[in-house]
């Protein structure tokens, strides 16, 4: 008797055992194909290991599925016998069929619905917690999966399926949570806005946003700062390149711009009578690029210079410039601007003559 209640318990722990281990596999085959993998990197990149180690299962997605998929039918199979042949050895027929019934429910709940509702609503945190065991189970199982790995490649081929699965760019990953960030709220739509064009300043060049130098508002050496204000006056720009008389048909030769004159300098030398001084001696520098220069390498010399103005010049002659505010409006769209210089005077005049 004694001998027949150990064999009956020792049967129960081991169904125990099996469901249980049945239940991982479920849960583990439902995360590892649901989570995100860029938030897995994100904390993987922060130095968590369990997030490392799950990253490194990813990697290999097929691989660790099939790996997966063995354990969970092997367990499966086992734990499956087990209740047949103990409903058959104390209860015949009928309790080989009672047991059988009983076991299906117990598959269906615990082994697969339970644990799939689970890991689908929650995958990052049931990898992450199931990384250690599924660490250990995926290098003794190497060798069985990689070969029923290898054979559903064959079997793929067969059908003539092709790989659509494959690594992301750094840049799919980017834009890939950039969209995902908005899709669930998390930024706004000015902020994607924003953030798209960011990511995509990286391919943009100098010549892609440059005033020609035929339509740019310039300062010739030799100007005084009262005739540079002027200028400031009509155009309405804060800043202006100066650049040396033309002395080569077509344009101006390369190394013609002497630096940039700010408004504000020359609004401080005016106010305080010195409006004849000659605007190259209170010029700021200015950045050289060609025109194939990368716009966020011209914005990086100029943040490392302190200099407002590019002069883009190529082939040996300037082609044009690009001013700070030209980069933030490439970044942040049109301003919404006001009245200023020769609007704001027209104005004035208007208000007298009333």
């Amino acid at each position: 008797m004694g001998f027949v209640a150990a064999n009956i318990a020792l049967l129960v722990l081991a169904y125990l055992v099996l469901v249980g281990l049945s239940f991982v596999f479920s849960a583990a085959e439902t995360s590892y194909s649901s989570l995100r993998v860029m938030l897995i990197r994100l904390y993987a990149a922060r130095g968590n290991k369990r997030a490392q180690t799950v990253l490194k299962l990813t990697n290999n997605l097929p691989h660790t599925l099939n790996a997966i998929v063995i354990g969970d039918n092997m367990v499966n199979i086992v734990f499956t016998s087990i209740a047949t042949y103990s409903g058959y050895v104390y209860g015949g027929t009928a309790g080989a069929i009672t047991f059988s019934i009983v076991n299906l429910l117990i598959v269906f709940i615990i082994s697969e619905a339970w644990p799939k509702t689970l890991a689908a609503n929650n995958p990052e945190d049931l990898a992450l917690k199931l990384s250690g065991f599924m660490g250990v189970y995926l290098a003794v199982m190497n060798v069985p999966a990689s070969f029923f790995n290898a054979v559903g490649q064959r079997l793929s081929g067969v059908f003539s399926w092709t790989r659509t699965r494959g690594s992301m760019t750094t840049e799919e990953r980017m834009l890939y949570a950039l969209e995902l960030a908005k899709a669930e709220e998390v930024i706004s739509d000015r902020q994607h806005f924003i953030i798209n064009r960011l990511l995509k300043l990286d391919d943009a060049t100098a010549k892609d946003i440059m005033v020609p130098v035929e339509k740019s508002v310039v300062l010739t050496a030799g100007s005084s700062v009262e005739e540079a204000m002027k200028i400031f006056s009509r155009s309405g720009h804060r800043r202006l390149p100066i650049i040396r008389p033309q002395t080569k048909e077509g344009g101006y030769p390369a190394g013609s711009v002497i630096g940039a004159l700010y408004i504000r300098d020359a609004a401080v030398l005016l106010i305080n009578g010195y409006g004849d001084t000659p605007v190259e001696e209170v010029c700021e520098p200015v950045v050289v690029a060609s025109e194939g220069t990368k716009l966020i390498d011209v914005l990086n010399s100029m943040h490392e210079k302190g200099a407002q103005v590019a002069s883009i010049e190529d082939g040996g002659v300037v082609k044009g410039f690009i001013s700070m505010n030209d980069i933030l409006i490439s970044i942040f769209g049109e301003r919404r601007t006001h009245p200023r210089g020769r609007g704001l005077i027209e104005k004035f005049k208007t208000r007298r003559k009333g």
